[in-house]
């Protein structure tokens, strides 16, 4: 990502979670007080709040990314906090407001989210703002993660097609899935498939066939990612540079 920053000349900010708030460094996505959009999600709306203040970014350009909890986090983020993003990508993760303990986020990862977790997070989504913003977003995810089950990234594109069409412009037109196309990459086969409106991308999905749990085209030298692509920073900087909020 600091490479493709350097080309790209953006500035990357990497929050980090405390040890003592989860012993594995993770963000507790699914607490209520961040599900609220307070806590965690607060914390972290409000740090990229300062450094945009601090540091010549364009407010118009900032965008949110995170793999697996991470990846929940930056989805909680984008409903949240729409109005700061002008995109977002979730690599890995979990839909917003499925789950609201730490049990039931273990369910979510590995069986993917229920009938009766799907309907609470329709009525979380329900309850967010009247003021919030579409943000055009792209979710990866490896068709063979054992730790969040591929299914959850269905779900998240479900929920977010749900969100944009109650809350566009009905004038804007319908959203318009179009067909997967898979694509050979060079490392492992992906599939991808986008949502459009007015020919303008506001969903992707890409399943990379044969990945796990990790970053695709990551540094095998750090635990969570895959050397063998196709590559995921890429995927994400060349989606989420094309926007930037009115």
């Amino acid at each position: 990502m600091n490479m493709h920053a350097e080309e790209h000349r953006c500035a990357v900010l990497y929050p980090e979670q405390s040890q003592h708030s989860n012993p594995l460094r993770c963000w507790n996505w699914f607490e209520a007080t961040s599900l609220a959009g307070q806590g965690e999600a607060a914390l972290i709306a409000h740090l990229i709040d300062r450094v945009a203040q601090r540091r010549p970014i364009d407010p118009r350009r900032v965008y949110v990314v995170g793999l697996s909890a991470g990846g929940a986090m930056a989805c909680l983020l984008a409903v949240r906090y729409s109005r700061l993003f002008a995109a977002c990508a979730i690599h890995s993760g979990l839909m917003y407001g499925a789950a609201s303990s730490a049990a039931q986020a273990l369910a979510l990862m590995r069986d993917g989210p229920s009938p009766s977790s799907i309907e609470r997070a329709r009525q979380l989504v329900s309850g967010v703002s009247e003021f919030a913003a579409t943000v055009p977003t792209l979710v990866i995810h490896g068709d063979r993660d054992m730790t969040v089950n591929p299914v959850n990234a269905d779900q998240i594109i479900a929920q977010l097609k749900a969100r944009v069409e109650k809350i566009a412009d009905p004038s804007a037109g319908p959203l318009l899935t179009g067909i997967e196309r898979r694509i050979e990459s060079g490392g492992h086969t992906y599939r991808e498939q986008d949502s459009t409106r007015h020919r303008e991308v506001v969903l992707r999905k890409i399943m990379v066939e044969g990945l796990g749990h990790a970053w695709s085209g990551g540094d095998m030298n750090y635990e969570f990612n895959d050397s063998n692509g196709p590559d995921a920073s890429r995927f994400i900087l060349d989606f989420v540079m094309a926007y930037r909020t009115r």
